[in-house]
């Protein structure tokens, strides 16, 4: 069966099977990175929200062999937990005023979303584009989320300076950010350094508590300078994805291109095309307080 079929069959096996007053819609959905993923979406009359299964993952099932009925109901399981508890109530999002209180926004990459930023209202930042959305609601099976755009603009009558201005009061706030040492992440035993190896500087991650679209934690007042301050040292920054960048203490050393071909090495084999950010090295002065390429 090839991919197109798989789609359609999917659907039909779901469709068939989902309670009455529930509709399955084959859509294509315009992800990070103009990257266009297949998924289904589930409606129900009564609901505002729309939960939207990605298929490829089931696609890569079946032809590993498993039968396209089964992976039906593994949908079918998958919608269901992502349903949420309560239903959200979406008429608030015609009023501004609401709405405002749960802005914030992401970074992504300027050069790889033309398609996205055509469509989308954003703020230039360094080789990136700073984006907003709506965080609806929160869950362990996923997030709830509105990316805003121009249309969003145009009915709310606002500009994306003051979408900023909320952004900036309101992410760090109900994105909190979190630092730790890269070693302390990992399982014991993977980093093991001999004594008397030469001395190996600290590699710390910077992600928010929710470890979805971290990287913006970049953007915190203060943040980059506390850290810099609090370990004496100008220090690189290592974009590993959007959602979570590494921080490197550059204890007098001078980048050299190691860094920047571990980044790109990084993100051709060990990211989605999703989570990509940058292939740059980003790089914050301590002496100047500034950020810069």
């Amino acid at each position: 069966m090839q991919y197109q079929e798989f789609l359609e069959t999917i659907k039909a096996l779901v469709s068939v099977s989902v309670p009455e007053g529930t509709t399955v819609t084959l859509t294509q959905v315009l992800k990070n990175n103009d990257t266009k993923r297949d998924a289904l979406c589930f409606q129900k009359k009564e609901e505002d929200v729309s939960p939207t299964i990605y298929l490829e993952p089931f696609y890569r099932k079946y032809l590993g062999g498993e039968d396209p009925e089964e992976l039906a109901g593994e949908v079918i399981l998958m919608w269901e937990a992502s349903v949420p508890e309560q239903s959200i109530d979406l008429t608030f999002f015609s009023d501004y005023e609401k709405v405002k209180k749960r802005l914030v926004y992401k970074l992504i990459s300027q050069k790889s979303n033309p398609a996205l930023l055509a469509e989308t209202p954003y703020i230039p930042w360094l080789d990136l584009a700073i984006v907003f959305y709506c965080l609806l609601s929160e869950a362990p099976e996923g997030n709830a989320t509105i990316l805003i755009k121009e249309k969003h603009l145009a009915s709310w009558g606002v500009t994306k300076e003051a979408l900023f201005e909320e952004a900036k009061r309101n992410t760090p706030f109900l994105l909190s950010p979190v630092v730790k040492d890269l070693k302390d992440m990992l399982p014991p035993g993977l980093l093991n350094i001999p004594p008397e190896s030469a001395h190996v500087p600290p590699l710390y991650v910077l992600t928010n508590r929710l470890k979805m679209n971290g990287a913006a934690c970049l953007l915190y007042d203060d943040l980059l300078k506390d850290f810099s301050e609090k370990h004496a040292s100008d220090f690189y920054i290592l974009p590993s994805s959007v959602h979570e960048v590494l921080l490197l203490p550059a204890e007098g050393r001078k980048e050299d291109e190691s860094l920047s071909a571990m980044v790109r090495e990084v993100n051709r084999t060990q990211l989605s095309a999703e989570e990509f950010l940058s292939d740059h090295v980003y790089y914050y002065s301590r002496k100047e307080h500034a950020l810069c390429v």
